[in-house]
C-alpha cells in the first residue's frame, strides 16, 4: 500500500523523493532530519537544513518568480526545486511542499505532488500555479 502524504508529511516525502529514498522506509529519519513536527509540517528553514545535512548546497527564496525556479533547474547539475505550494484543496493548511520537474511544451508545470506518490508526474497550468503559489523556493545543487 503506497504512502499518502498526511498533514504535515508533504516536505519530509518530497525530501525523500528527491534523494531517491524509499518514502515509507526513511520517513521518520527525513523528519528528524529536518525538525518536523507531525501534523504541522516544516518550515522552509528546516528542508534547507536536512538537504544541507546530505551534502547539497540548499538554499531557501522567498519571493522568487517561477522564472528565477526554471532558471535554476536548467542551470544547475543535479539541481533539485522544492516549491511550497499553496493548494485550496487543504482548507486551512498554510502551504503544501512539491517537486517542481520542469515545464511542458506548452509552459505548464511538471511536479510530483507527495498526496498521490506513486504518480510519477502530474501537470499542473501555470496559470492555478501562479494564481495560488505560496511564494517559497527551495534550491539545492
Amino acid at each position: 500500500m503506497p504512502l499518502i502524504s498526511s498533514a504535515g508529511n508533504c516536505g519530509p516525502m518530497c525530501f525523500c523523493k528527491a534523494l531517491g529514498w524509499d518514502t515509507a522506509k526513511y520517513l521518520n529519519d527525513a523528519k528528524s532530519l529536518m525538525g518536523h513536527v507531525d501534523g504541522k509540517g516544516v518550515d522552509p528553514s528546516g528542508l534547507v537544513k536536512a538537504f544541507r545535512k546530505q551534502g547539497y548546497k540548499a538554499t531557501w527564496h522567498e519571493h522568487a518568480t517561477l522564472e528565477e525556479c526554471i532558471d535554476f533547474l536548467h542551470g544547475q547539475k543535479n539541481a533539485i526545486v522544492v516549491l511550497d505550494y499553496w493548494d485550496d484543496n487543504f482548507g486551512s493548511c498554510d502551504g503544501h511542499y512539491v517537486l517542481f520537474r520542469g515545464l511542458t511544451q506548452h509552459g505548464n508545470l511538471r511536479i510530483w505532488n507527495p498526496d498521490a506518490p506513486t504518480i510519477e508526474e502530474f501537470v499542473l497550468y501555470r496559470s492555478k500555479f501562479l494564481n495560488s503559489w505560496y511564494d517559497y523556493t527551495i534550491d539545492t545543487f
